[in-house]
């Protein structure tokens, strides 16, 4: 069934005649992205598309090692019914170097009035027409809207595992939106905290998963307020044991995790001969009526690189950091195999994921090239928008 067929089943009208262009937004459009975020809202639409016409990280485009524009649905040359971004990155694939686009924030008036929903497709569309060799991630997971519209169009999807090690047992289970959303749940959860069950629970099951590796050596760590030559090193070391993977050497890191960002907790790691052999980026945040962790206090590995070998050296260091530091639980996003082993080795648990890597055909073409089954490929947030809602 293609997206045309899947539209109708769900009865909604398509609008062929309607004149819509995409353009790159410019500070004229401003006043209606305004009106639109406005509609957004008053439907109970939670993202708003930025009301500036320049992108606040990354530079344009046509420059700089992350680039970014942002691009929007007119009518009639003025009203805007939707906008999206447009990332451009450098990855590897099989060796070799690609510039790959990242589909970032599509907003569509379609969500909330039926006679736009043609507007998400022809965004879809432009955006395929400017970069080939598209992927999409996070999305809320493969059952959300835009996922499904990918799918139905012939893209690849595949859930990015999500992780999570409980520090505090009791806090986690005072402060899990998530798990306290039904009444019952609610005084479980209450109980178990109070009596101390819960804590023991937890510990146990996450202490049964912890192990250290035989492969894993002595090491020690360090922090850092930028990678300073050290990144390339590690990523020219290892970039061929991944199949897929972003550029991540000095210059990538230093625009994506800014040295005078102080959100930005970035861990090097060195073995026994004091030679660094991976790096984490971690996030230490308090939370506040989050729709997930509540007001718990959260660790997150954002981004992480190593030989897939080290990758659980990498990851037992981050977590020791991350719980000497106090947080209540720590929780990453991974794709490749063996770093998924390393969080199970450091004693994570797998929940839920609401991330999704989603590539284009011609991408997926690409990919299934050099490794048909697509586990060699290297995802986590850090390749998306960032350590959004972390």
């Amino acid at each position: 069934m293609d997206l045309a067929e899947t539209q109708a089943a769900r009865g909604e009208v398509l609008n062929p005649s309607m004149t819509v262009k995409i353009q790159k937004y410019s500070e004229r459009d401003i006043t209606e992205v305004t009106a639109f975020n406005a509609r957004l809202k008053k439907a109970g639409v939670s993202f708003q598309f930025p009301e500036r016409h320049e992108p606040e990280r990354f530079c344009p485009i046509d420059s700089g090692p992350i680039r970014q524009d942002y691009y929007l649905a007119i009518e009639d040359s003025s009203t805007v019914h939707g906008g999206y971004f447009l990332k451009g990155q450098e990855f590897l694939i099989g060796g070799n170097t690609v510039d790959i686009g990242n589909y970032q924030l599509p907003l569509s008036e379609g969500t909330i009035d039926k006679r736009y929903n043609i507007v998400g497709l022809q965004m879809l569309t432009d955006a395929l027409k400017r970069q080939p060799l598209l992927y999409a991630l996070g999305m809320g997971g493969t059952e959300r809207p835009l996922p499904m519209m990918l799918a139905a169009m012939g893209w690849r999807l595949q859930a990015v595992p999500f992780f999570f090690c409980v520090v505090h047992p009791s806090v986690f289970l005072r402060q899990s939106s998530y798990l306290r959303r039904h009444g019952v749940m609610r005084l479980l959860c209450d109980i178990s905290a109070a009596t101390g069950l819960g804590w023991l629970g937890i510990k146990s099951i996450q202490a049964s998963r912890r192990k250290k590796p035989s492969r894993m050596g002595s090491y020690h760590t360090t922090i850092v307020d930028q990678f300073e030559g050290l990144a390339n090193r590690m990523w020219s070391s290892c970039r061929d044991q991944y199949s897929f993977a972003s550029v991540r050497n000095d210059t990538v890191l230093d625009t994506l995790y800014p040295p005078d960002d102080e959100r930005f907790i970035r861990l090097i790691v060195k073995n026994s001969d004091d030679v660094a052999i991976g790096w984490a980026v971690m996030l230490d945040t308090q939370m506040s009526d989050h729709k997930q962790f509540g007001n718990m206090r959260v660790g997150s590995i954002v981004d992480c690189w190593a030989a897939p070998e080290l990758a659980d050296t990498v990851i037992v260091a981050a977590t020791d950091y991350l719980e000497v530091r106090g947080v209540d639980i720590i929780v990453s996003n991974q794709s490749h195999p063996w770093w998924c082993s390393a969080m199970a080795s450091a004693g994570f648990l797998e929940g839920p994921s609401n991330f999704a890597l989603a590539t284009s055909p011609k991408l997926t073409e690409r990919i299934a090239a050099v490794d048909t089954k697509f586990d060699r490929v290297h995802t986590n947030r850090g390749d998306g928008d960032g350590p959004i809602n972390l």
